[in-house]
């Protein structure tokens, strides 16, 4: 078997389908910012993809990998990549041609650190998406802006009469005559 930066040199020109695909959006940072490179040596290994800025590896796995002793090859060297400070992701390739939005969903997260202050539980949420679609559309909105129409909601402390915003702004204009 070549070293590895002779056998990366190969792999890179033999490309398997979905390795393409996902090279397309892990290449010239266009994934989070973050620079992948393609086939690259760590160890003896030769990586599908590699982050080392995040110290983050991708793989990409054909049907071969569910043979019993790939799996246990893959086992051993996804352990010693571990070791070597790396976290491991591996899809199938199935999962790159049919799921790549969620392919690299994932792999965003795992660039991205966590927010240091997330949003309560069923913030954020597609749920929570539709509410604000609600909201723009005037739908049970009251005290939202909404293009240029101002709908009001009774505040916990209103203004008392006159010191309204448009009382303040005929006061303005009586002024600049």
């Amino acid at each position: 078997m070549p070293p590895p930066a002779g056998r990366a040199r190969e792999l890179r020109r033999r490309l398997t389908d979905a390795e393409r695909i996902l090279w397309r959006h892990l290449r010239s940072r266009r994934l989070a910012g973050a620079k992948f490179r393609r086939q690259e040596p760590v160890g003896r290994y030769v990586t599908d993809f590699c982050c080392i800025e995040h110290k983050l590896i991708v793989e990409v796995d054909g049907e071969h990998h569910a043979a019993p002793g790939q799996v246990e090859h893959d086992r051993k060297r996804t352990e010693f990549l571990e070791r070597s400070g790396y976290r491991v992701l591996r899809f199938w390739n199935g999962e790159v041609l049919g799921e790549l939005r969620g392919v690299l969903e994932m792999i965003q997260e795992a660039i991205e650190p966590p927010h240091p202050d997330p949003l309560p539980e069923g913030e954020g949420t597609r749920e929570a998406e539709s509410e604000t679609r609600k909201l723009r559309q005037g739908i049970e909105a009251p005290g939202v802006m909404i293009g240029e129409v101002a709908v009001e909601s009774p505040h916990p402390d209103p203004l008392p009469e006159g010191e309204g915003p448009r009382e303040a702004e005929s006061e303005t204009r009586k002024l600049r005559r």
